[in-house]
């Protein structure tokens, strides 16, 4: 067996003083004799830490929790610890996501070497939570929450006429809670529908319930040369010209109409006056973007974002993760970055580009392989066996004798 020395030849250094014009303790010695050897200061008993020679050979075996199983890529490649194909030992599967996301609304990871179930989010129409309520595993994550019965969490009900909204207890919009109720907001009135249900309505306001429940302007035609309004109910009266939904009359100027769209006028921006900052932009009758830039529908910063790196839609070039799984290829191991306004790709950590493609992602596996054991361009003893664990060419302290 080779034998790898690690470490530096302590020398001893002998220095021979002689010290002129001194103060006598004694007679002088016709013979200046020699001084002791050099011996450096124990500690505990033996050398200092720094000063002992340590011999290391090329370690072969696996350090817990890695492993070599039949499917690892490289000797101890694979990490019992997280592998959900070999957790806590190889060959040990974790149920399959297919199975338990789409059966029992279940996935399940391998977290130290423990096959973990974690119930999931489903978004088709909208987002729906699921939890393992009745604790057993066998059924799954069984209760879909976001219900009257299980609003925010298992056993979550709504009293009365309260209804689930976004995970909390309340009414739906234009009613607001009294009690266990949903009732009218101040200022409206409920009132049927010509198809039976009920409405709350604004009755000085209300095209279908003016002045009175079911009092139905007949009168909705335009009002000739004046942009966005009609004839409606203002005042609780028929006939009287109002602004279409969304348009206000900010200017007071008759001629133009109603003139201002307040969900998207920085000058007028959700009501008459309320002029948003230099720079901001109105985006559904709000103020947006007092930091970072308005793109699209959104405020980004564009210093960071791979999708308006530098500026609006400049999307990073490069495999992503989605990319991956819409074209069932392997994780690319990384993504696209965005870092000062400069597009870059940003691989995980323990794998890198070695082959200079971001089109496939970071390819290489820099843990395991003892080829790039921790960089593109380190290899471990291959022929020695030395096997590359964490990122390292592992070692060990040669055993008494043992040579290379």
């Amino acid at each position: 067996m080779k034998r790898v020395v690690v470490g530096s030849v302590l020398s001893t250094l002998v220095t021979l003083m002689a010290c002129a014009n001194s103060a006598s303790l004694g007679e002088p010695s016709e013979v200046n004799d020699a001084p002791p050897p050099f011996t450096p200061p124990a500690d505990e008993g033996g050398l200092p830490e720094a000063s002992i020679h340590r011999l290391l050979c090329a370690e072969t075996e696996c350090a817990a929790p890695y492993a070599t199983c039949p499917s690892s890529g490289w000797r101890c490649g694979t990490n019992l610890s997280n592998d959900p194909k070999n957790c806590g030992g190889c060959g040990v599967v974790c149920p399959p996501e297919p199975f338990a996301g789409d059966a029992l609304h279940m996935t399940f990871s391998c977290e130290e070497g423990q096959c973990v179930p974690k119930c999931t989010t489903t978004a088709v129409f909208t987002v729906t939570r699921y939890e393992n309520c009745n604790g057993i595993i066998d059924d799954g994550c069984e209760i879909a929450l976001g219900t009257k019965a299980n609003c925010g969490a298992c056993g979550d009900a709504c009293p009365g006429d309260l209804q689930c909204v976004n995970g909390q207890c309340g009414c739906p919009a234009g009613r607001v809670p009294s009690g266990s109720e949903c009732v009218c907001a101040p200022g409206t009135v409920e009132c049927t529908t010509p198809w039976g249900s009920k409405e709350c309505a604004d009755t000085t306001s209300s095209d279908s319930h003016c002045g009175a429940c079911g009092n139905r302007c007949t009168n909705t035609a335009s009002v000739p040369d004046r942009p966005n309004t009609y004839y409606g109910c203002l005042g609780s009266t028929c006939d009287v010209p109002k602004c279409r939904s969304g348009y206000f009359d900010c200017d007071g100027d008759e001629t133009n109409g109603c003139e201002s769209l307040v969900n998207s006028d920085p000058k007028n921006c959700g009501a008459c006056g309320n002029a948003c900052d230099p720079g901001q932009q109105c985006f559904r009758g709000e103020c947006v973007c007092k930091t970072g830039t308005f793109c699209g529908s959104s405020c980004v910063d564009l210093t960071a974002d791979p999708q308006n790196c530098g500026r609006c839609d400049n999307e990073c070039p490069g495999m992503t993760r989605n990319d991956a799984a819409f074209w069932s290829l392997p994780s690319p191991n990384g993504g696209p970055t965005c870092n000062a306004g400069r597009c870059d790709y940003t691989c995980d950590p323990g794998w890198a580009d070695c082959d200079q493609d971001i089109e496939n992602g970071c390819e290489a596996d820099i843990l395991t392989n003892p080829y790039r054991c921790g960089g593109c361009h380190i290899k471990c003893d291959v022929e020695a066996g030395q096997v590359c664990s964490r990122g390292k060419c592992a070692t060990r302290e040669c055993a008494e004798g043992e040579v290379r």
